[in-house]
């Protein structure tokens, strides 16, 4: 993948690292999860194309995931609304459009909220898929 992308991802946890409630954000996804809540984001799908001559576009799809241990889902829903809210407002506030120079523009944020589970962790939590447009010269 190429490396705007793995900027792009060390930026959103930058960013959602500084989120208050958040206790971990790594900056590559880890082999177990010992904090919660917490953030993972990795690369997803995308599209890359030839713009000009010079440049390439690439339509990518990141992904960052919000676990919450899933003990408790009354405790675990009344905590993670609110907090998803900060996460996305976070992202998509003028300061951040474009991840400090790592991406063209965030395009939109889909999520989806249910059960998740990291390695053999059982979590809860919300699935952001991040569309952003990257154009790279080459």
């Amino acid at each position: 993948m190429t490396k705007a992308v793995d900027d792009a991802c060390r930026e959103i946890q930058s960013i959602v690292a500084a989120v208050a409630g958040i206790q971990a954000a790594p900056e590559y996804p880890p082999d177990k999860i010992s904090q919660f809540p917490a953030s993972i984001c990795f690369a997803g799908t995308g599209t890359i194309t030839k713009d000009s001559a010079g440049s390439i576009r690439g339509l990518h799809q990141i992904t960052l995931e919000l676990h919450y241990q899933a003990k408790n889902r009354a405790r675990a829903v009344a905590f993670l609304n609110p907090l998803a809210r900060l996460v996305y407002r976070a992202l998509m506030d003028d300061d951040n459009f474009n991840l400090d120079g790592t991406i063209d523009t965030i395009q939109s944020i889909d999520y989806e909220f249910g059960p998740l589970g990291y390695d053999d962790t059982p979590t809860i939590g919300y699935t952001f898929i991040i569309d952003v447009k990257i154009i790279e010269v080459l």
